[in-house]
């Protein structure tokens, strides 16, 4: 008969097949089971570390951020920087000239007294 193994119990094979697996199921279920958690693991890793990559890039970007507001900060410390310079020389020019025409009227104030 078809369906059924050649033993005289006349059993049909999906039931001896069961059988048979008994006690190999616990077996099979702890290697599912292990392999549920590898599977469960690999995927909690990969998703820390995404997670990392995109905490590292965050932090990559806001440091990019912080040096482009550095570097407009020294351009703009720089430019006051050289304001100042420009200054200093203007009004090194003007003590040069009051100086000269300081002495120039101390000189002409001497001669007008000595005449």
């Amino acid at each position: 008969m078809i369906g059924y193994s050649s033993q005289t119990q006349q059993i049909p094979l999906s039931q001896n097949m069961s059988q048979k697996n008994e006690g190999n199921g616990d077996d099979i279920y702890q290697k599912y089971n292990l392999l549920q958690g590898v599977l469960y693991s690999k995927k909690q890793y990969e998703l820390d570390r995404d997670q990392k990559a995109y905490e590292v890039a965050k932090e990559y970007s806001r440091l990019t951020q912080e040096r482009r507001l550095a570097a407009m900060e020294i351009a703009k410390l720089s430019e006051e920087r050289e304001k100042i310079d420009r200054d200093k020389k203007n009004i090194d020019k003007i003590i040069g000239t009051l100086s000269q025409r300081g002495i120039l009227l101390d000189e002409k104030k001497e001669e007008f007294l000595t005449e």
